[in-house]
């Protein structure tokens, strides 16, 4: 919904699937509230591009910038609070395809969910390159060349898994200790 006070609303939405992975562009040209509770099993990444997001999640606030994104699990209530002339990237990872993913890669079952720290710091030049590798898997899904092809689809899922194995070393989460020790 609009804030109180703001007028009208110029949303876009661009999204592109990315093997099981959902890549969204959002757009809001007038501060807008969004209320979402018990939404389905995902996980989502926020990086804003030149705006606050302001999230009320469970029992904490995170806020998240240009330099400071967010990741959270969607299964429980969030509030989000974007400010005018907000655009941002949308990463929507599916619990299940995560869990399984750092289950092949410890080499064990999984035996409770993936917990991120919710902020991201998006001035680490580790987090740089990976949202270097996020952008080049947007340009490749923005260049109009439809992934009808066997040889698109495995691109996609390796790349997929690039991505998936590269938040789970940089982004702190309750199996990173156990992560960093399976890498060795």
């Amino acid at each position: 919904r609009l804030a109180p006070g703001a007028q009208h609303l110029r949303a876009r939405l661009n999204r592109a699937p990315l093997s099981d992975l959902l890549i969204n562009y959002i757009a809001y040209g007038a501060e807008v509230e969004v209320m979402a509770e018990g939404l389905d099993q995902h996980h989502v990444l926020l990086i804003p591009i030149r705006s606050i997001l302001k999230l009320a999640y469970h029992d904490s606030e995170v806020t998240a910038d240009p330099e400071k994104g967010a990741i959270l699990p969607m299964n429980r209530q969030l509030a989000i609070t974007m400010k005018e002339q907000h655009d941002a990237i949308h990463l929507r990872i599916p619990s299940m395809a995560l869990e399984r993913h750092l289950s092949v890669l410890l080499g064990e079952s999984v035996t409770a969910p993936v917990e991120f720290a919710p902020s991201v710091d998006l001035t680490r030049i580790d987090i740089r390159r990976w949202l270097g590798l996020l952008d080049y898997a947007v340009y490749n899904l923005e260049s109009g060349q439809k992934q009808k092809s066997v040889v698109s689809a495995v691109i996609s899922r390796e790349m997929r898994d690039v991505l998936l194995s590269s938040l789970l070393y940089l982004q702190p989460h309750n199996y990173s200790e156990k992560f960093t020790h399976a890498a060795m």
